[in-house]
């Protein structure tokens, strides 16, 4: 899972998506609608509201036959410039002022990093597929199965930023629900520790430990 504590009860909006209940291209009132009823959406959406909000690395196509999958997707609305996050999180001496203890190396396109979590005691290897101004990808296996990581950075105004992070994908069974639904939380955590170091020089993981966890 990705190392956090337990999702604060103030949190930015989530939510799970089934891949063959909504299919690319995806609606945008998909984002406000519970998981369901977003096949819904078809018949009651202008074709103007439809966006594509399939990862650009990967592009979903559910097809007769194929296993359904999941995925988790976590946004929130932060009061810095996309350069100002995305430099939270590609440096690993900011990094570890809010998520991390320690990494090796900034986040590259094309490079391994190895991040640090002292306080919980773990360890984990981050394969950098892509860093660019408004999007950060990454492959890692922190939830136990190797999955992918979009990062997208959009300029909600000239002074604040949308983070959204979406991580994919898990077998729509049991087991990788329960994934799915871990990540989540962590993501959440993830988002909210970012805010509060960007805003405030916070470092919610003060005082985490293992057994806290």
């Amino acid at each position: 899972m990705v190392p956090s504590a337990t999702a604060p009860s103030l949190t930015p909006r989530h939510r799970l998506v089934c891949q063959t209940s909504a299919r690319p291209p995806w609606c945008q009132r998909h984002r406000l609608l519970p998981l369901g009823d977003a096949h819904e959406c078809r018949s009651v959406c202008p074709i103007s509201a439809w966006v594509d909000r399939t990862p650009r690395a990967k592009r979903y196509q559910i097809r007769k036959g194929s296993k359904a999958v999941i995925q988790a997707t976590v946004q929130d609305r932060i009061l810095a410039s996309p350069s100002e996050v995305r430099d939270a999180i590609v440096d690993p001496d900011r990094m570890s002022g809010y998520f991390t203890s320690h990494g090796d190396k900034p986040m590259r396109s094309g490079t391994t990093v190895h991040w640090e979590f002292a306080d919980v005691g773990g360890a984990l290897d981050v394969d950098v597929d892509e860093v660019d101004d408004d999007h950060i990808r990454f492959r890692w296996d922190a939830s136990g199965v190797a999955t992918l990581v979009d990062v997208e950075l959009l300029a909600h105004d000239p002074v604040s930023t949308v983070v959204r992070i979406t991580e994919s994908e898990w077998p729509m069974d049991a087991d990788g629900v329960a994934r799915a639904l871990e990540q989540t939380a962590g993501w959440t955590d993830f988002l909210c520790s970012l805010k509060a170091y960007l805003l405030h020089g916070v470092n919610l993981r003060e005082g985490r430990t293992a057994d806290t966890h």
